[in-house]
């Protein structure tokens, strides 16, 4: 979230800075369409990872159908081995 923050932040002071000026005096910078559209999908992008954290994490998951349900699941299951694995070797190195 604070990544999409920040870049709103800076489109909001383009266009703050570009306020005022008339459009005709306006210099087109070329990719501003590009930079809008980038900023737009990143957006959507960081919104949609959010949205898969918040359903690993138990939490939204009233809309997921059961095949969407077993492979949060499943991801779950691979995590929680890999962070076990983690754990014995910490504690084997530790001893």
């Amino acid at each position: 979230m604070e990544a999409q923050t920040k870049l709103v932040n800076t489109i909001d002071r383009y266009l703050n800075h570009t306020k005022g000026t008339p459009t005709d005096e306006r210099v087109d910078e070329p990719g501003v369409e590009k930079w809008k559209y980038e900023a737009t999908t990143l957006g959507q992008k960081i919104d949609a990872i959010e949205a898969y954290k918040r359903k690993l994490l138990g939490e939204s998951l009233g809309s997921c159908s059961i095949q969407e349900l077993q492979e949060l699941e499943l991801q779950l299951e691979k995590s929680l081995s890999s962070i076990r694995q983690r754990k014995a070797r910490k504690a084997k190195s530790f001893c």
